[in-house]
């Protein structure tokens, strides 16, 4: 039960509100029915019901060993769509600025790779409560071990040192001021130029791609060298 453990933990520490329970069936529609006062962490050990985009599900690994988890954010105003990519590139930072991760990547909308397998997802709702928006943002990352499925990894595929917990709090902690950031961020309409060239980098990294991207435009339009792909189609 580690991981739902540790971000317990640290959620309490840092004085944000934290649910956690050993089973969730899927934390984002937890936090979609739980009333919250402030910013909050919906976290569990095990999700058989989680969610990804569209139809798209959550395989579930042993218990304790992934971090399942919602990060609700309550705001007067709604974010721009730039949100979608700057969230990614907040988990993408995290997770080099903290590990160091050789081959890390992003694809686009939602997914982070390492190499060229699954280590984790995104799935961002939003919901207008009066004048309040609810910005829930869930994610799951495979970290102590991977589904059994031929496209995924996990953080610590490889590693011949154990995952401390001071280590993966710290990555918490990173991961919770971009997460903030991010929100900063989308409160207007364009990605910065800095946004821009990172996610770029990130995006062009993951070997799974059949055409690298050219550009990527300020409303974080993808640009290949025949067409224009909106993030929001994807």
């Amino acid at each position: 039960m580690k991981i739902a453990h540790w971000t317990h933990e640290w959620a309490i520490a840092q004085n944000l509100v934290c649910i956690y329970q050993d089973v969730i069936a899927s934390t984002n529609t937890h936090a979609k029915m739980f009333n919250n006062s402030k910013d909050s962490v919906i976290v569990t050990d095990f999700q058989p019901q989680g969610r990804g985009r569209g139809e798209n599900t959550w395989v579930a690994t042993k218990k304790g060993t992934s971090l399942l988890s919602s990060w609700v954010f309550l705001k007067e105003y709604a974010p721009q769509p730039i949100f979608s990519p700057l969230v990614g590139l907040a988990v993408y930072s995290a997770l080099n600025a903290v590990f160091k991760l050789k081959d890390l990547s992003l694809k686009a909308p939602n997914d982070i790779y390492i190499q060229d397998k699954k280590l984790g997802g995104i799935l961002i709702e939003i919901e207008t409560q009066g004048v309040v928006n609810k910005i829930i943002v869930g994610l799951g990352l495979n970290i102590l071990e991977k589904p059994k499925l031929k496209t995924a990894t996990y953080l610590q595929a490889g590693k011949k040192t154990e995952l401390t917990k001071s280590k993966f709090q710290e990555f918490l902690s990173q991961l919770y001021i971009n997460l903030d950031q991010a929100l900063i961020g989308a409160r207007g309409s364009e990605l910065s130029a800095e946004n821009r060239k990172e996610l770029l980098k990130a995006l062009n990294q993951n070997p799974n791609l059949k055409e690298k991207f050219t550009n990527i435009l300020k409303d974080g339009s993808l640009v290949l060298n025949k067409k224009t792909i909106s993030w929001l189609d994807l």
